[in-house]
């Protein structure tokens, strides 16, 4: 029951970060029902909770097993009556049925307070056999299945109705994955959290809230691949990451304890390892971005001859977010272009990797070069270039706006290692320049 216990507690907090994902994410004109969807994830993780809470009680404990199993059967109902609000948003017959189900749902709660054992009959807490609890087989057990039968069919009618009237296509295909989601999870959830306990058959009662992840993952995805709803960057990054490794650490558990328990033949993996082994992954998902990216510092460092472009290009893109200081821009590109020196010649200044006094003489000749057809490269000859690599100077390349018109300089220093400025592989550091120059460029432009 641990690993069940744990993965409970995963998926619980999977469905509710969606749920304040959409939240805080959404733009205000989808606020409401975003809210709608928020209670929708609350209601799901109480199910959740109750669950895990019930099935490891010990005896002794009547009453609050009594309350336990009365959240196990309301918290449901409560969470698929506020997803026919959000599955029927906007429309009419969805808002009706959605009243007439609340109202229901009342009478329910009501009959189940004033005699609950017109819903079951008894419960039993027993740690070796496992808790469980006895059904009466009532009007009112009836009454609930159909209740849910009911709620289940609309919400999931609904979003099929939207994935057939959407006029765009991507939204279509975006409700289409709601939609199975919605039904995968409402379909298993019948059968193991209604129909299996009729039975006798409560061991599996858990798989209902389990499924829950199929829901929030689709749904997820219909918004990350098909912008079902508009979130903003910045919380569509976080629900990816968390939803990562959400199912990273719900994977890695179920392996984990598959494994451990075929090597040791032992039935039940303890808590404290499970916990241990969770720990161990948070940690391991926390260091990995820091070290992909001293990594990635090392390998651009490896090699004078080549560029790791992938990484100078994700932190020149990171820069571009920032506050950009020059100095520390053209010491990046000379340590990671692998120049002995990197300056940027903007509004007449030079900002460089390293302090260079250039003559009066140079810096007249900078205004003069030419640049040869559409290269960003000047040129630089005769008495200039002698000139130039007095100070250690090889090239100089313009910088460029986005409609083409130079705005300033890059002044390029003697390449690292045993190799010529020839020798270098010029598209990459014209790609990487070319990057530089439209971050200047927008720095200017904000500043202005």
């Amino acid at each position: 029951m641990e690993l069940i216990t744990i993965l409970l507690i995963l998926v619980s907090v999977l469905t509710l970060f969606s749920g304040v994902t959409m939240l805080v994410g959404a733009e205000r004109g989808v606020k409401p029902k975003a809210a709608v969807f928020f209670l929708t994830t609350l209601f799901a993780v109480l199910w959740a909770f109750s669950v895990i809470i019930f099935l490891n009680m010990q005896p002794g404990k009547d009453e609050l097993a009594r309350v336990m199993i009365f959240l196990i059967y309301t918290t449901p109902i409560l969470m698929m009556l506020m997803q026919v609000f959000y599955s029927g948003w906007g429309k009419k017959i969805c808002f009706k049925l959605g009243i007439l189900y609340i109202l229901a749902t009342i009478v329910f709660i009501v009959v189940f307070i004033a005699d609950r054992h017109t819903f079951y009959e008894n419960f039993a807490l027993d740690p070796s056999a496992g808790n469980s609890v006895t059904f009466a087989g009532g009007w009112l057990y009836v009454y609930y299945i159909i209740l849910t039968l009911a709620m289940l069919t609309t919400f999931v009618l609904a979003a099929v109705y939207n994935a057939k009237k959407e006029d765009s296509k991507r939204l279509r295909i975006g409700n289409a994955v709601f939609a199975t989601g919605l039904f995968i999870t409402g379909a298993i959830a019948v059968i193991f959290n209604l129909i299996l306990p009729i039975f006798g058959v409560y061991s599996l009662v858990y798989v209902g809230p389990l499924t829950l992840s199929v829901a929030a993952i689709l749904h997820f995805y219909a918004i990350l691949r098909y912008r079902l709803i508009v979130l903003s960057n910045t919380w569509l990054k976080i629900g990816s990451y968390v939803i990562l490794m959400s199912v990273a650490a719900v994977a890695y558990m179920v392996i984990f304890s598959l494994i451990f328990s075929l090597l040791f033949k032992i039935e039940r993996v303890s808590t404290e390892i499970m916990i241990m082994n969770f720990i161990m992954i948070m940690i391991v998902l926390l260091i990995l971005p820091v070290f992909n990216e001293v990594n990635g510092f090392i390998r651009s460092l490896i090699s004078v001859q080549e560029i790791n472009l992938q990484y100078v290009i994700r932190k020149l893109n990171r820069l571009a977010t920032q506050n950009v200081d020059l100095n520390e821009l053209a010491t990046f590109l000379a340590d990671n272009l692998h120049f002995k020196y990197i300056g940027l010649v903007v509004d007449g200044k030079i900002y460089g990797s390293e302090k260079i006094e250039f003559s009066k003489e140079a810096i007249r000749e900078l205004s003069m070069l030419e640049t040869e057809g559409h290269s960003i490269w000047q040129k630089v000859e005769g008495h200039t270039k002698q000139l130039f690599l007095e100070d250690n100077i090889v090239a100089v390349a313009e910088l460029r706006n986005a409609k083409g018109r130079p705005f300033g300089q890059i002044l390029v220093g003697q390449p690292l290692g045993k190799v010529s400025f020839e020798k270098r592989d010029l598209t990459q550091i014209e790609l990487i320049l070319n990057l530089v120059a439209s971050i200047i460029d927008s720095e200017k432009r904000l500043k202005a």
